[in-house]
C-alpha cells in the first residue's frame, strides 16, 4: 500500500504508524436510555434494554478480541505482509474481518470471520439478559462466528487490490458512524492502518473502491450483512 502526499507517491517505510479516523463510536440511542428510566415500561423489557445498553458499550473490546486487525507478528517468516479488512457493525448489521496473508515464496491464504446468527450486540445482549451475572470473558466464549477459508485466488486478488491503492495523509473531512465504516490494516517492516467510511471525495476513491471489490468477492455487501433487532428490543 502506499501513501500520497501531494503529486508524489511512496511507499510506506520505517516503523511508520498512521492512523486515520473518519468513523466515529455509535452511541447507545435516546431511545434505549428513555425506556429503562420509564416506569411505564415492563420489568422485563427494561431487562432487555440494559442487557443491550452494556452490549453496546462492551462490543468494540469483543470485537476486537475475537475478529483482531493483523499484528506485527502475522508477517513474520515465513509470512512476508498480511493485511486485514474489518467492519465493526452494529445491532443491526453482521460484523466480519477479512485477514489474508502472503508469503515469501508468493503463496497467499486468506480468512473470513463474520458473526453467525446474530450480530455482536444482540447476541451479547441475549446472553446478558438470561445470565446478569456473565461478564466479559465468560460471554467471549459463547459467542458464534463462523471461519470461513478464502481460495488463493482470492486472497491474491485482495493483496493486488490493496497494493495497488494510495491514501492521503489529510484525513478525511467526513464523519460517519462505525457500522458503515472500514479498517484496513497492512503490516510488513512497517504497520499501515485506516479507518474510512465509503465516500466519494476523491482522495479516497480508489481505496473505496478496493473496499467495494473486496466486500463483494467475499460476500459481505451490506444487504447482507442486515439484521433486525426489533424482536429483541421489544
Amino acid at each position: 500500500m502506499r501513501m500520497r502526499t501531494g503529486s508524489k507517491t511512496g511507499k510506506i517505510g520505517g516503523t511508520t504508524v498512521i492512523r486515520i479516523s473518519a468513523a466515529a463510536s455509535k452511541l447507545i440511542s435516546g431511545a434505549i436510555l428513555l425506556a429503562i428510566t420509564s416506569p411505564a415500561i415492563p420489568q422485563e423489557r427494561v431487562a432487555r434494554l440494559q442487557a443491550l445498553a452494556w452490549a453496546q458499550d462492551n462490543r468494540a473490546a469483543i470485537f476486537d478480541t475475537l475478529m483482531p486487525a493483523v499484528a506485527t507478528d502475522d508477517a513474520s517468516a515465513p509470512h512476508k505482509r498480511a493485511f486485514s479488512l474489518r467492519s465493526l457493525g452494529g445491532a443491526d448489521k453482521f460484523e466480519f474481518a477479512v485477514t489474508v496473508v502472503q508469503d515469501y515464496d508468493g503463496t497467499a491464504q486468506g480468512t473470513l470471520v463474520v458473526t453467525d446468527g446474530q450480530p455482536l450486540v444482540i447476541q451479547l445482549a441475549a446472553l446478558r439478559a438470561t445470565h446478569p451475572e456473565i461478564d466479559l470473558i465468560g460471554a467471549t466464549h459463547q459467542l458464534k462466528l463462523r471461519r470461513i477459508a478464502l481460495s488463493a485466488a482470492s486472497a491474491k486478488q485482495i493483496i493486488s487490490l490493496l497494493t495497488a491503492v494510495s491514501v492521503p495523509l489529510t484525513p478525511s473531512s467526513l464523519i460517519g458512524f462505525d457500522a458503515t465504516g472500514y479498517e484496513v490494516t497492512t503490516v510488513a517492516f512497517s504497520r499501515l492502518q485506516v479507518n474510512v467510511i465509503p465516500t466519494d471525495e476523491r482522495a479516497w476513491r480508489s481505496l473505496n473502491r478496493a473496499i467495494a471489490r473486496i466486500v463483494e468477492l467475499v460476500g459481505m455487501q451490506d444487504s447482507r450483512r442486515r439484521f433486525d433487532p426489533t424482536s429483541f428490543e421489544q
